[in-house]
C-alpha cells in the first residue's frame, strides 16, 4: 500500500477496517478502533514511558466507515512509540455517554499493555495505560494441543504467580511463565494432563490494594482485566518490548510438547 495523504508530518492512508488492533503492516501500522456514539476520534503516539504524546493524529472523516475508524500510518518504527486514542463525543451519563476528549483511551484490542510491568509497583494517578505494537512472528515448531477428552483429563487449576513464587517451588524465574515451564516434569510425574490457568492477561493487582497487621495485600487473582488480548507483563521472567507473549506462548508450546493440555480462566 502506498500514502494518500499527510497529517501531522506522517504520511497515511485509509486502513483495513476488518483488522481490530494495531497490527504492523509491510510498510506501516494499521490502526482500528471502534466507536459507539463517538463524534471524532484521534490517535496519540508516545515516546516510550513519556506521558505527553510527540504526534496527535486525527483521523479524516473519511477514514470512518459506520462506528469505525481505521487508518495505516507509514514511517513508524514499533519500537520507538507506544500509542492510545482519545474519543470525542456526548456527555450524557443517565445514557452511559461518557465521552471526554481530553483523555487518552487504551487500545481494547491492544497485544502489549505499558504501565505496570513490576509486580505490586502501585501506577501513579498520571500514569496513562498505553499500547505497543506486536508483531506476531511466534514459532510454534508444528506442536499442536493434546486435544484430551474430559473423561481422560486430570485437571490442575494453577494461579500463575502463586504456583511458584515460593522459594520451596526450586525454580529460577519464581512467579512467571517461565517458572511455571521449569515445573513441568513436577505436573507430568503427578499425573496431571490438564493445567488450567487462573487469569493470565494484564490486570493492576495493587487495586484495592490495602494493609493488614502491617502486611501490605494485593489483589492476586486477576479477575480486574485491564486488557484481554495483553499477557500480564508482571508474569514474564524477561523484558519483551514489542514481543510480548512470547514467553507465554513459549509456556504453552512446551506444555502441549510434554502432552499436557491448556485452559485458560
Amino acid at each position: 500500500s502506498t500514502p494518500m495523504a499527510e497529517i501531522d508530518g506522517f504520511p497515511v492512508r485509509p486502513g483495513i477496517f476488518d483488522l481490530n488492533g494495531a497490527p504492523p503492516l509491510q510498510n506501516g501500522v494499521n490502526f482500528t478502533i471502534h466507536t459507539c456514539g463517538g463524534t471524532s476520534c484521534e490517535l496519540l503516539l508516545f515516546h516510550r514511558a513519556q506521558e505527553e504524546p510527540f504526534a496527535v493524529l486525527p483521523f479524516p472523516e473519511a477514514y470512518k466507515i459506520g462506528d469505525v475508524y481505521s487508518m495505516i500510518v507509514f514511517g513508524l518504527k514499533i519500537t520507538e512509540f507506544e500509542y492510545a486514542y482519545r474519543l470525542d463525543g456526548p456527555w450524557d451519563p443517565s445514557k452511559g455517554l461518557l465521552f471526554d476528549k481530553t483523555k487518552p483511551l487504551l487500545d481494547p484490542y491492544a497485544k502489549a499493555i505499558t504501565g505496570q510491568s513490576v509486580w505490586g509497583v502501585k501506577r501513579s494517578d498520571e500514569d496513562q495505560y498505553h499500547a505497543r505494537v506486536v508483531r506476531n512472528n511466534f514459532d510454534w515448531k508444528d506442536v499442536f494441543p493434546p486435544r484430551l477428552s474430559m473423561s481422560e483429563s486430570i485437571i490442575y487449576e494453577m494461579h500463575v504467580r502463586g504456583f511458584t513464587n515460593h522459594p520451596s517451588s526450586g525454580v529460577k524465574n519464581p512467579g512467571t511463565f517461565a517458572g511455571l515451564m521449569e515445573k513441568i516434569p513436577y505436573l507430568k510425574d503427578l499425573g496431571i494432563t490438564t493445567v488450567e490457568l487462573m487469569p493470565i492477561f494484564e490486570f493492576d493487582e495493587t487495586m484495592n490494594a490495602r494493609t493488614v497487621d502491617g502486611t501490605q495485600l494485593l489483589e492476586c487473582w486477576g479477575y480486574n482485566t485491564v486488557g484481554f488480548f495483553a499477557p500480564n507483563s508482571s508474569y514474564a521472567a524477561a523484558n519483551e518490548h514489542n514481543q510480548e507473549g512470547t514467553e507465554f506462548k513459549t509456556l504453552i508450546r512446551e506444555l502441549h510438547a510434554n502432552g499436557i493440555e491448556v485452559i485458560l480462566d
